[in-house]
């Protein structure tokens, strides 16, 4: 099938539409054997602001133990790297976003705070500015189907972090001209699957195909999770962290994780 994708409103000049065809892939039962020793999932992209073609490389881990040959449900599933460039993907993060910190700080965050704050459309407005002023913050989603699944915004490194109500300033003289991961969330009903791990793993690359040396993002001390996943990928605590300020004197301390890309 074919679909036009990757429209932005508004007019913006320079920005055309994209036009891709799309293959379906049917649900498959095949032999293990036929992927190799190491293979037991299989997932393509489109990579939409590379002009719209491209796959991923398969997804690759240690087959299952077992005697006799292996039969493995594959699912191809159409997934697809788009650039946040319209209303429809401003909200879209929001949301993941909104749902993200709810799931994930629930016990760091002070709960008026959390309820009257992280609305769902708390930062569309930010996620279209971000676009409108081309300031260097790119949001990146990763879409299954017409579904958006995880998202993150990358750019240069922040001096500054504008933390919902507040600004908390980051002490970065020592990471001048590295890349940042400003923010990472796949949506709660979607983990587990590997969504999250092949957004950020596409956004490290174009970080560096940017010209970014290293690269770091921040954390929450206490959530392990996360931290497994970023050592996971290659990124490990420098020893520097961020006091973020929340009402009634609550402070969360962010880690620093950084890689050479």
């Amino acid at each position: 099938m074919s679909r036009i994708i990757g429209a932005p409103t508004g007019g913006r000049e320079g920005v055309q539409l994209l036009h891709v065809t799309v293959t379906p892939r049917p649900r498959t039962t095949v032999s293990l054997w036929d992927f190799g020793p190491y293979s037991h999932r299989i997932t393509t992209a489109l990579t939409e602001s590379e002009g719209g073609q491209g796959e991923l490389p398969p997804h690759r881990g240690p087959a299952p133990a077992g005697a006799g040959p292996l039969i493995w449900e594959v699912f191809m599933e159409q997934l697809r790297f788009v650039d946040a460039c319209t209303e429809e993907h401003f909200r879209a993060m929001s949301l993941i976003h909104a749902l993200g910190w709810r799931d994930t700080y629930a016990d760091a965050v002070p709960a008026d705070y959390m309820a009257s704050e992280i609305t769902d459309d708390r930062w569309v407005e930010v996620f279209r500015a971000n676009y409108e002023t081309q300031n260097g913050v790119h949001g990146l989603l990763l879409c299954r189907g017409d579904e958006p699944v995880s998202c993150l915004n990358y750019c240069k490194a922040r001096t500054v972090n504008y933390n919902p109500g507040d600004i908390c300033t980051f002490d970065n003289a020592a990471y001048a001209n590295w890349g940042e991961i400003a923010s990472f969330y796949t949506h709660p009903a979607q983990r587990g699957r590997g969504y999250g791990g092949l957004l950020f793993d596409e956004a490290c690359r174009r970080m560096k195909e940017a010209g970014f040396a290293n690269a770091f993002v921040f954390v929450l001390r206490e959530n392990e999770k996360a931290r497994r996943f970023y050592a996971a990928h290659g990124f490990a605590w420098d020893g520097t962290h961020a006091d973020i300020p929340f009402p009634h004197d609550t402070v969360c301390v962010d880690l620093r994780y950084v890689k050479q890309l």
